[in-house]
């Protein structure tokens, strides 16, 4: 299996054009884990299925991306970061910012990758990630958040 974790300047264009905002990238940032994003966790999958990457946000970058993608007030976002209950709406947004990243991994010429959304992931039933990479992203308006990326 051959995916390789998408750069900033495959995301850029992507992510900048789904959230109608400037963003500006900060690569080289410690991964998170994935136990620490695991309900924004997507899981990246090849055709047969087989476990290829994880990404995820955490609570910041889910909420801020996905207020900027339904372009609701930042103070939504802000409001549903504090809260210990979740913005359904506000997630389910973010969920579909992560389905676009599967454009940026296919883009690159490797194996077919689709996405499996957090509701179905189960972290103890994957192998250990072997690399992961960290990327602080700042959407114009909304504020900061960290997305991260790990191969198995």
């Amino acid at each position: 299996m051959s995916v390789r974790i998408p750069d900033t300047s495959e995301l850029i264009p992507l992510l900048t054009a789904l959230v109608g905002k400037d963003l500006t990238f900060e690569t080289g940032v410690d991964a998170l884990t994935p136990d620490e994003v695991e309900q924004y966790l997507t899981l990246f999958v090849s055709d047969d299925d087989s476990p290829l990457m994880l990404a995820g946000g955490d609570k910041s970058f889910a909420y801020l991306s996905g207020a900027a993608l339904a372009m609701v007030p930042k103070g939504r976002a802000e409001d549903a970061i504090s809260a210990n209950e979740p913005d359904e709406d506000l997630l389910e947004n973010y969920f579909e910012v992560m389905n676009v990243v599967t454009r940026a991994i296919n883009d690159q010429g490797g194996d077919h990758v689709r996405l499996i959304p957090q509701s179905s992931v189960v972290l103890s039933d994957l192998p250990d990630p072997v690399k992961g990479s960290g990327i602080d992203i700042n959407l114009d308006g909304y504020g900061t958040g960290k997305m991260s990326f790990w191969l198995f």
